[in-house]
């Protein structure tokens, strides 16, 4: 819950959103059918932490639990005052737990908090007035997000840094009632359209000479030139495996490192790296010096290189 502690809230309010809370997680679980039996809970004070069983659908939690909490809260708001009213920030990870005889531990729970604190997300749930914001970990918007065939969109969710205390990756936030202000559309920002993409490799078959706009929104580059990078760079051979496209990252420059949206696919992850160094001043720059401290023995870096080179003037 947002600003749970605020001074307007008196113990009576406070005692009064709590028990409201957990009524809209109930509500939300077992409309879901998923029973709260089967969930393991633990009170936070100002907010629940909930591990859901192995078994369950992992989709249902951003479709049938978080919708229902949501319609249930905005219920609610319209009849509670202001200091009764509340705001939501729930965060969904993928990943397994372990219980120590006190309670959950693990580094999956740690980031699903991290997840929750980032400093962007509590801006945009502030900023665009919305009573309820989700954000969404890189690993559940890949395995979940983006392979669900039913009720999920990708094209709700737009990526964001995340940076606290030892944690620094990318997450997916869904802003719900409220539209993200054309002042926060900045490049971390940028919604991400699969559909888009497709569309654009399409275009570049049929018209080869066409320039486009990157899916980012940063310079434009023509979309031959981009795939023909990515083949390219699919010619390393140490870059068909996830060990060698992950040291290739790490040495990136932080801002663009983890911003990088990571695809198991080698294929799709080349090309997010590339994408998101294209965004970025001296990002492709960046990435031949990185292939070049691995891989800079090999025929195949050298070709990345030339064409790198080639590239960089049409920029």
């Amino acid at each position: 819950m947002v600003s749970y502690g605020d001074a307007k809230r008196t113990d009576i309010v406070q005692a009064h959103i709590r028990k409201q809370l957990y009524e809209l997680l109930k509500t939300g679980f077992e409309l879901s059918s998923i029973p709260l039996s089967e969930v393991y809970r633990e009170d936070r004070g100002d907010g629940v932490m909930v591990a859901v069983p192995p078994e369950r659908d992992p989709a249902s939690l951003v479709t049938g639990v978080v919708d229902r909490i949501r319609a249930g809260l905005g219920r609610y708001n319209e009849l509670a005052s202001e200091a009764a009213r509340i705001e939501l920030r729930v965060a969904v990870h993928l990943g397994t737990a372990v219980h120590d005889g006190e309670g959950l531990v693990g580094t999956e729970v740690n980031h699903v908090f991290r997840l929750l604190e980032a400093g962007t997300f509590k801006e945009l749930v502030r900023d665009t007035g919305s009573t309820m914001g989700l954000i969404v970990s890189e690993r559940f918007y890949a395995e979940v997000v983006e392979r669900d065939t039913g009720l999920i969109s990708a094209k709700d969710y737009w990526r964001i840094p995340v940076a606290v205390k030892e944690t620094a990756c990318s997450g997916w936030v869904r802003i719900f009632g409220a539209a993200v202000p054309a002042m926060l559309r900045t490049r971390e920002l940028e919604p991400r359209h699969e559909a888009e993409l497709v569309s654009a490799e399409a275009t570049a078959v049929s018209d080869p000479g066409r320039r486009v706009e990157t899916a980012f929104g940063g310079a434009e580059i023509g979309v031959p030139g981009l795939f023909e990078l990515v083949e390219c760079a699919l010619g390393i051979p140490a870059m068909l495996t996830e060990r060698g496209r992950d040291q290739v990252v790490e040495v990136l420059p932080p801002t663009i490192a983890v911003v990088i949206p990571r695809n198991h696919d080698a294929r799709s992850d080349v090309y997010q790296i590339l994408r998101t160094c294209l965004d970025y001043p001296g990002g492709l720059q960046y990435f031949v010096q990185a292939i070049k401290v691995f891989f800079g023995g090999s025929m195949a870096a050298s070709r990345l290189e030339q064409m790198v080179a080639q590239v960089l003037p049409r920029l």
